[in-house]
């Protein structure tokens, strides 16, 4: 999904943003963080590297990643959690230990063979923490992000239906915390192919009228070539955007989509005694609707790590750089167009007579092509206009539905006739006939989202034991927003990590502080 139609536009208009430097970072790599080829040796782990001076105190954390990412997708967030000389402002290290497992993707991947990688690397975590670091497994937690929210029930799922055969460290894990989750399906799978005709209209519609404009059909011609935006456009959907969609077409997606078997099993997790006393919570982000389209893809073409630590706030740079520019392009074409064939139309009434036929058919071919530049420019426009809420309505987050509503026809009253929605106002006007009408009312429903996912899947996590979080409105400013990606290193994960390990979800989540000087 990072690498979304979006990469076709700038193709044609070389379009450029700025990209942040990346930050060097700490990192702390365990075992399950190596390439998917080591095969883990327990005992090569030198204790003595972590200085844990009381293992009651320490405890590990899990954070998984989401669809197309890897270990360093939490690298920032994971960093700022257990690094105290980092000194980031309002944000006390604590004493933790981090990993950051990742799970094998392929053609036959799904949500349970995921889990049992993951399953796999807990559990050499955990016997490690146990063994040489005296720490107890049944104190880690998870937390996972998208995609690994639904791996984590998935694994959660496993633990409950096959339990674990190392009754010495048990699950590895007592808890998790579900961030941005489509946790009851993703709606953009359901309509992932919405996704590349999207991208296909865009293509076409905003390369018809630069196609125009610089006149390339000149080139086909004298190459008897007929090369068209149209089949551009199909060429790169038919063999280019398949490559760039792998992701959402991987067969680990199937098992979240809106409906899915798998979740609806997860759901059944409830009756066992287990999952139902587990801690557990959800915490997503909410965008505003405004210009939800570029500030969602903003932190899908750039990576929220490359912010700085909790850095990811400003999510307006693609909207700047390529959304505003390009429809201020658009715009000033239509208009230059519009005022050339209002000119040429003026133009048309007093010189047509005076033309020879020659001069004429030049003049009407000149007016013909102001208008289909005019008019290749204005579907572009057009385009950029409506791109956002065909977004919404890709995701889920926009849905028109038919509403019956009964007006009434109120005659023989003390005034004329009258249509009414309240049938009080026949009974006030002393109507003798009141005749109900059935009609139907096109409206449109908007469901609050991350850009991505839909709130209403994000938080809805079955015998949850804290009620859902929703991370920007945790913040002064209601208005900040967090997308799907934006959220796993912005302002209101670390209000929210904060709240998280001083106990305020739940005394499980209660995590020591740790000071710089202790290190």
């Amino acid at each position: 999904m990072k690498k979304i139609s979006f990469l076709l536009i700038c193709m044609i208009f070389s379009f450029s943003y700025a990209q942040i430097d990346s930050l060097t970072t700490h990192d702390f790599v365990s075992v399950e963080e190596r390439h998917s080829d080591y095969e883990p040796q327990i005992l090569s782990i030198n204790a003595e590297s972590i200085q844990i001076h009381d293992p009651n105190q320490y405890r590990r954390i899990y954070f998984l990643h989401g669809l197309g990412g890897s270990a360093s997708s939490w690298q920032a967030a994971s960093d700022a959690c257990w690094d105290a000389t980092l000194n980031i402002p309002d944000f006390p290290a604590r004493r933790v230990l981090v990993s950051r497992p990742e799970y094998t993707m392929s053609t036959s991947t799904t949500l349970t063979s995921a889990a049992y990688d993951v399953r796999q690397q807990i559990q050499n975590q955990a016997f490690i923490d146990s063994y040489l670091y005296q720490l107890s497994p049944d104190r880690a937690f998870i937390i996972a992000h998208s995609q690994g929210g639904l791996v984590t029930r998935a694994l959660v799922h496993f633990d409950v239906t096959t339990p674990p055969n190392n009754n010495h460290v048990g699950k590895g894990y007592g808890g998790f915390v579900a961030i941005s989750s489509p946790l009851q399906g993703a709606q953009i799978l359901n309509n992932r192919h919405q996704i590349e005709q999207l991208a296909e209209e865009g293509c076409v519609k905003l390369a018809r009228g630069p196609f125009l404009e610089n006149d390339l059909d000149i080139l086909s011609n004298l190459f008897n070539l007929e090369i068209e935006p149209n089949y551009i456009c199909n060429l790169l959907s038919d063999n280019v955007l398949p490559v760039f969609f792998s992701d959402y077409y991987e067969n680990i997606t199937n098992d979240y989509k809106v409906g899915s078997p798998a979740i609806e099993a997860f759901n059944q997790d409830t009756s066992d005694i287990s999952y139902y006393n587990m801690p557990k919570l959800a915490f997503t982000g909410v965008e505003p609707r405004e210009n939800l389209f570029w500030r969602t893809f903003n932190w899908l073409v750039n990576d929220p790590n490359d912010a700085g630590y909790f850095g990811a706030n400003d999510d307006w740079n693609f909207y700047y750089t390529v959304g505003k520019p390009l429809h201020n392009c658009y715009c000033n074409r239509v208009v230059h167009y519009n005022s050339m064939v209002s000119l040429y139309q003026t133009a048309y009434v007093f010189l047509f007579p005076m033309l020879d036929p020659v001069g004429q058919m030049t003049f009407i071919a000149k007016l013909k092509r102001m208008i289909e530049k005019k008019h290749a420019w204005l579907e572009g426009l057009n385009w950029l206009k409506n791109v956002n809420n065909k977004w919404e309505a890709i995701i889920g987050a926009r849905a028109t539905t038919i509403e019956i509503d009964t007006i009434f026809w109120c005659r023989k009253c003390i005034t004329p006739p009258l249509l009414t929605y309240n049938i009080q106002d026949c009974y006030n006007l002393r109507c003798r006939e009141i005749h109900p009408i059935e009609v139907n009312n096109l409206v449109t429903i908007y469901k609050e989202n991350d850009g991505i996912v839909l709130r209403e899947s994000a938080e809805n996590l079955p015998c949850a034991t804290h009620m859902p979080v929703i991370g920007n409105r945790t913040l002064s400013n209601n208005n900040a927003g967090s997308s799907h990606m934006q959220v796993r290193n912005d302002e209101g994960l670390k209000h929210f990590l904060n709240r998280l390990f001083n106990g305020e979800m739940g005394m499980f989540f209660e995590t020591t502080t740790l000071e710089p000087s202790s290190n």
